[in-house]
């Protein structure tokens, strides 16, 4: 595996987009992931591009949806010094559970610590 391929630019030359599905020898079934930092002292946005498909975009760090049904490029804000983590999950899937606080979706495991207690 080459550097290379783990980072790509945004569209601010100081944000780089860290592809973190690369690293991970362990998993074979993901959705695309990818880890945004903002050295910035200001909340900066970004551009993320989800190449022509329809995705919906979860943040790791909040839990949480944070746009649905996104095609093309969409904005992304990110705090200063703060990072994102940003799961492109595929728009329609129809399978959503919870297990043991992880968040698992069409039986790709997406969220380990989605924040609730395991049950």
């Amino acid at each position: 595996m080459w550097l290379g391929e783990l980072i790509q630019p945004t569209d601010d030359p100081y944000i780089l987009k860290l592809d973190v599905v690369k690293t991970d020898f362990l998993e074979n079934r993901t959705f695309p992931t990818y880890l945004y930092f903002n050295p910035w002292e200001e909340k900066k946005s970004i551009l993320v591009g989800t190449e022509g498909e329809v995705f919906d975009l979860y943040d790791l760090k909040d839990h949480r949806y944070i746009a649905k049904g996104q095609k093309g490029e969409c904005r992304l804000e990110i705090l200063p010094r703060s990072a994102r983590v940003i799961v492109l999950i595929p728009a329609g899937v129809n399978r959503v559970e919870e297990v043991d606080g992880k968040r698992i979706i069409n039986g790709v495991v997406i969220d380990y610590l989605n924040g609730r207690e395991p049950e």
